[in-house]
């Protein structure tokens, strides 16, 4: 497709579903969700959910800081 939007939109659909399987059954993909899963065990009161949205957002900021593009917004 040409719309980028629409296509950040189906792709992050799509990667959620499929993080969410492994997850729900306390395995990893090995991306951020490990590290979630570990952080998880150390402090069990936060949530692992919580604990990807976290480290993604940290990602997307340090990518936005390191690259100065507004493509990170997609």
């Amino acid at each position: 497709s040409e719309d980028i939007m629409i296509c950040a939109i189906f792709g992050g659909i799509l990667v959620g579903v499929g993080v969410a399987f492994p997850v729900l059954k306390d395995a990893s993909t090995g991306g951020s969700d490990f590290a979630a899963l570990m952080l998880h065990k150390a402090i069990p009161y936060v949530s692992v959910a919580t604990f990807i949205l976290l480290i993604d957002t940290a990602v997307i900021v340090a990518s936005g800081a390191a690259f100065k593009n507004y493509t990170i917004m997609f």
